[in-house]
């Protein structure tokens, strides 16, 4: 059994561990992305030459958002693979295009009615890029909507979004530098390491 257990989310099988063993392991619930923000720095471009970024499995509704993004006229740049490594972006590929995006869309949907907070939340937070979510996802307990990201629940939505912040390049940049300070404040690489380590030795 681990010492300690760190999560991303809280879906319910946190307790379903301290109910299975007697002796559960120490869990720790912490929302927050374990990296510097410094390692996003050099892959942040000044042109931002994609509209709409999507990239990801095939699973989440994503060929079908790609489908329509593209039918309403948006520049979409989307890798949609089958989860094999050889049809994936590499690292390098994978945040350089988070750098030169002006939105990215994050699904969470795991099961009807089921999503989770994942690293792309962040990843997009820190490459100023501004995030569309999609609103099966508890996002809300830890950034606020329209403030520091975009939820839509729609194909309808999701392109009527687009089209306006694409448009109105100020209410865009308004979200993506509230998003990055209130990131950088509570859901720090340091904040984590801090609580990790803070948690870890109690464990023993």
């Amino acid at each position: 059994v681990a010492d300690l257990i760190v999560a991303l989310s809280d879906i319910g099988y946190l307790k379903e561990i301290e109910d299975l063993y007697e002796s559960s392991p120490k869990t720790l619930h912490f929302p927050c992305q374990a990296t510097s923000i410094d390692l996003f720095a050099p892959r942040l471009s000044s042109k931002r030459d994609i509209d709409l970024l999507i990239d990801g499995s095939r699973r989440r509704d994503r060929d079908f958002w790609c489908a329509h993004a593209m039918a309403s006229g948006l520049n979409v740049l989307a890798t949609l693979t089958d989860r094999h490594k050889s049809t994936g972006l590499s690292e390098m590929e994978y945040y350089d295009r988070m750098g030169r995006a002006q939105l990215v869309i994050n699904s969470g949907l795991v099961s009807p009615g089921v999503g989770i907070m994942n690293f792309r939340i962040f990843e997009t937070i820190c490459s100023h890029a501004l995030l569309l979510q999609y609103e099966e996802c508890p996002i809300e307990e830890y950034f606020q909507p329209f403030i520091h990201y975009v939820p839509f629940k729609n194909i309808h939505e999701m392109v009527c979004y687009s089209q306006f912040l694409l448009k109105y390049e100020d209410y865009r940049q308004r979200i993506v530098t509230e998003a990055f300070d209130w990131n950088s404040n509570h859901f720090s690489g340091r904040l984590f390491w801090d609580a990790f380590f803070s948690n870890f030795q109690k464990t023993k």
